[in-house]
């Protein structure tokens, strides 16, 4: 038989870590002597978006009535026209609203923000970049990429200007795959390389809403064939008084020299 608990045993005065109270509130003690009051936020969570929606039928409901009184006037500003190959994205009252498709769209003026965005397939190049090979060559390279917009709503709230990161992306991504390619496989390789940054660029872009469908290298161009080895470098610059320096591959300060500046993964030059 249990034994029998008084009330004494669950009145706040007891030094449990948890005193109950009521439905919605508890305390809890900690060693410092304070208490902390922690209310259940369901119900005040739940009354906020009921005023919220409260607030957000009464705003819609009078402007519709301004519409309705004004109709052969505002009837210019609150049907949209929606072509075949665009979505209109609608936020009402900073809510976003389902994607309106081709044809004609109501939309109401003063609270109805609308962000059309063009679905077909566009194209843009990223301009010769002078890249580092992984064996010390030189070469340039540019591209030309072909991508379009597969969710109209993740291009409007994930990223500002797609257009601007995108190209960004695709260049940063270009430069760090021939980076580490050498020189001898950079032609071979092509065709790899162009899928290899399509996959890359394609892990980051879809969160965008963006999908990039190609991506075509322009011809490469060699500046500078990558150097053979020769240990006597290294010997030449711990002895320097050793001959046969004019003989040596030229260093990076010459090369920079001739050249000009390299594109390399972290110094990438602005579109």
């Amino acid at each position: 038989m249990l034994p029998y608990l008084g009330f004494n045993q669950f009145s706040p005065s007891t030094s449990s870590a948890h005193s109950y109270r009521s439905a919605f509130e508890y305390t809890v003690s900690h060693q410092g002597g304070t208490t902390i009051q922690q209310d259940q936020t369901s119900f005040s969570r739940n009354k906020t978006t009921f005023l919220n929606l409260c607030v957000s039928v009464c705003i819609t409901v009078f402007f519709c009535f301004i519409v309705v009184i004004t109709f052969p006037i505002s009837g210019w500003f609150c049907f949209k026209v929606v072509r075949r190959y665009e979505s209109l994205v609608v936020f009402r009252l900073g809510k976003q609203q389902p994607v309106k498709g081709q044809g004609i769209v109501f939309v109401i003026p003063c609270i109805d923000k609308c962000v059309k965005v063009d679905m077909r397939t566009k194209a843009f190049n990223v301009p010769p970049q002078k890249i580092f090979t992984n064996d010390n060559g030189i070469v340039e390279v540019g591209a030309d990429v072909y991508f379009r917009t597969c969710d109209a709503v993740c291009s409007v709230m994930n990223v500002q200007d797609y257009n601007h990161a995108l190209r960004l992306l695709t260049q940063t991504t270009m430069v760090k795959l021939i980076a580490k390619e050498e020189m001898e496989n950079i032609d071979k390789n092509k065709l790899v390389i162009s899928s290899s940054v399509q996959n890359a660029v394609n892990q980051m872009s879809l969160s965008w809403g963006l999908e990039v469908s190609r991506v075509e290298l322009s011809q490469i161009k060699i500046l500078l064939e990558a150097p053979v080895y020769n240990p006597l470098r290294q010997l030449h610059s711990v002895f320097p008084f050793l001959g046969g320096a004019e003989q040596l591959p030229p260093s990076y300060e010459q090369i920079v020299q001739t050249h000009g500046p390299m594109t390399t993964p972290g110094t990438l030059k602005a579109l």
